[in-house]
């Protein structure tokens, strides 16, 4: 074990054992029973922030109260706080750099986004926590998610990356952990999708799990060190939990794997078969804009929009969302959708594409809410595209140009083939056969596919948030515009 962390890790367990954490954690009792919290700072997280504020309370018409933490003046001036909770209310700040020091902590460390998060947890004013991203839309009032039998159950629910193997060994044993023995009692927490943990949803109980936060900011206090052997904060959540000794066990993260949210990108999908220089290396794809993360009540019912790779930004028009899908097979992801796809495309460099055919548009080409249009595909969705896939072959179409479009099928024939999706899929296994043979049987030359549909209503519900958070993004170019305009004057 490092011993600079030896020695601090030891303050923590001293400090966990003594009569000031009793005292510590019974002032948490006092505090507001729930809330959601949110880290954000600058021009460029605040747009974010705005716009999930803006969804949360005209949309899904959530009036938790938020907390959002920021690292002083230069990420957050007063005025622009209190036009928040103008706005908003009820909404408070937190200012990071105006905490008191806790005995056993080392000197504070430079607070990046990923530490500031952590910190923010172990400071925040309620009891329990929905803590978000500031890239994270609510697709359902996240209020009823309190009462989830799992958090009562646990005192935390973490949901799954679509990722596996950031982790190295070398951070377990850095933290004085044996990985094989923590590991497997933490994947038990994990169920059968033993991923990546993903941070940017998380509710937690401060003070059924005090004792895990002083472990969590612990750890993150020496983030140059322990983010060299795993990806940000994300996997320290779990690793908390295993400091903490018996509360290894009761780490939770539900076994649903996120599905995603794509638009269709343009010349952003590379064949490794054709040589770099050679026409047909680069066309199109569906390209991830970020993860649906799912309801715990509500098994595969789409619950978060977490906007990873195209967040919003005032100065930019963001990609429309032009379908989302049900949860993603890890196999189908590594075969698709990773930087190291074992497929024959991938993504151009750090964006995740699929190719047209790999997802299988659900549903009508219209939808029923207005005009807006969750299947909607520009040109590459044509009429006969709304067939029963079944005497299709992918593999007798080229990756290339315009001829690349999805394969869709009407949804009443998707859902005949649906019949045990969410007790088979969200249980998928990487070294068991795939269970979705009827979908295989349409695309036979492709050992996985992805069925990018939930319950129908769930699937509407989702992208009419979207777009009023797409809405909500257009809003808060319009007051900036209007600001900037009085500001000339």
């Amino acid at each position: 074990m490092d011993p600079v962390m030896g020695y601090y890790l030891q303050k923590v367990d001293r400090f966990i054992e003594s009569p000031n954490f009793q005292a510590w954690t019974l002032q948490q009792t006092h505090k507001q029973e729930i809330g959601i919290l949110t880290t954000c700072g600058g021009s460029r997280l605040i747009t974010n922030l705005v716009v999930m504020l803006k969804v949360l309370r005209e949309h899904v018409k959530c009036t938790l109260p938020v907390e959002v933490a920021y690292r002083g003046t230069e990420d957050m001036q007063n005025d622009t706080l209190l036009q928040l909770i103008a706005l908003f209310n009820p909404l408070d700040g937190l200012d990071l750099l105006q905490l008191p020091r806790l005995p056993h902590e080392m000197r504070l460390p430079s607070m990046g986004g990923w530490v500031a998060k952590t910190r923010a947890l172990l400071y925040s004013r309620f009891q329990k926590v929905l803590m978000l991203d500031v890239d994270v839309v609510p697709l359902i009032n996240p209020a009823t998610l309190f009462a989830a039998p799992e958090f009562l159950a646990h005192g935390n629910i973490f949901w799954s990356d679509s990722w596996d193997s950031w982790v190295s060994d070398s951070a377990f044993h850095m933290l004085g952990l044996k990985r094989t023995e923590t590991q497997g009692i933490l994947n038990k927490g994990k169920g059968k999708l033993p991923h990546d943990t993903e941070s940017g949803i998380v509710m937690f109980d401060r003070v059924r799990h005090s004792d895990v936060l002083h472990y969590l900011w612990f750890i993150n206090t020496f983030a140059p060190k322990v983010y060299q052997h795993l990806h940000g904060d994300k996997d320290t959540f779990a690793l908390s939990f295993a400091l903490c000794g018996r509360k290894v066990n009761q780490f939770f993260q539900l076994d649903t794997p996120p599905g995603g949210a794509f638009h269709w990108g343009q010349g952003v999908l590379e064949n490794k078969t054709v040589g770099e220089g050679e026409d047909g290396r680069y066309t199109d794809g569906w390209q991830l804009v970020g993860f649906v993360q799912h309801s715990p009540i509500q098994p595969a019912a789409p619950a978060f929009l977490h906007r990873t790779m195209n967040k919003w930004n005032i100065n930019e028009e963001p990609w429309p969302v032009s379908v989302i899908s049900g949860p993603m097979p890890p196999s189908w992801t590594k075969f698709y959708l990773a930087h190291d796809s074992i497929g024959q495309t991938k993504g151009r460099w750090w964006e995740h594409v699929a190719p047209g055919f790999a997802l299988l548009i659900a549903g009508p080409p219209h939808s029923q809410q207005g005009n807006f249009q969750p299947a909607h595909l520009g040109e590459k969705l044509e009429e006969d595209a709304l067939e029963s896939p079944s005497g299709s072959n992918p593999s007798q179409e080229h990756i290339s140009g315009d001829q690349t479009r999805a394969k869709a099928c009407q949804i009443e024939t998707l859902y005949k083939l649906l019949s045990p999706i969410n007790a088979s899929l969200i249980k998928h296994d990487d070294d068991k056969p795939d269970p979705l043979p009827a979908i295989h049987a349409s695309l036979p030359n492709y050992p996985v596919s992805l069925v990018p549909a939930v319950q129908k209503s769930g699937c509407e519900s989702s992208f009419i948030a979207i777009r009023a958070a797409y809405r909500a993004h257009k809003w808060l170019q319009d007051e900036a515009r209007s600001m900037f305009l009085q500001m000339d004057h």
